[in-house]
């Protein structure tokens, strides 16, 4: 089970890492994923060899992204995260918004394009061009591909 833990949150990890974010957060993804009970702050930090201190702001970034949840204790007035019950499509969201982040993006950049540049560049110019509108074309056909995917996953999680 520990293999599985450390590879699943290295995996992520790099995938945090590729998005900008920080890699504890996928480690810290994972150890809640892994865990039957909430975490406190102090337990995430040891069992990760961290702070205190990185793992508040980390678990923090988690819970704004939707990924975890905190949780209380009666009588303990330390603060205890968990899983966020949805955190599977929680994370589907969180790249939807990104595709349709970038599509829109590259969307405003093709209106902007320049159309009087030098003859010598010309070809560089097309290239790019080109380029671009098959890029959007992409980020398009996977939002329309993926466009009701909340609800077919409800029903298909029923069936699980």
């Amino acid at each position: 089970m520990e293999d599985i833990k450390n590879r699943l949150g290295e995996e992520i990890a790099r995938s945090f890492k590729w998005s900008g974010n920080s890699p504890l957060n996928g480690h810290l993804f994972s150890l809640l994923l892994f865990s039957e009970k909430p975490l406190g702050l102090q337990e995430m930090a040891d069992e990760l060899g961290v702070t205190k201190a990185a793992v508040s702001v980390r678990i923090r970034a988690l819970e704004r992204l939707g990924l975890c949840e905190k949780v209380s204790r009666l009588g303990d007035r330390r603060d205890f995260y968990q899983l966020a019950e949805d955190a599977g499509l929680v994370s589907i969201r969180i790249s939807l918004a990104a595709l349709r982040h970038i599509s829109s993006f590259l969307e405003d950049l093709l209106a902007d394009f320049p159309t009087d540049y030098p003859e010598e560049e010309r070809a560089a110019f097309e290239t790019a061009k080109r380029r671009l509108v098959e890029m959007k074309a992409l980020h398009d056909l996977c939002l329309e591909r993926l466009d009701g995917l909340d609800e077919e996953w409800e029903k298909r999680k029923k069936s699980l």
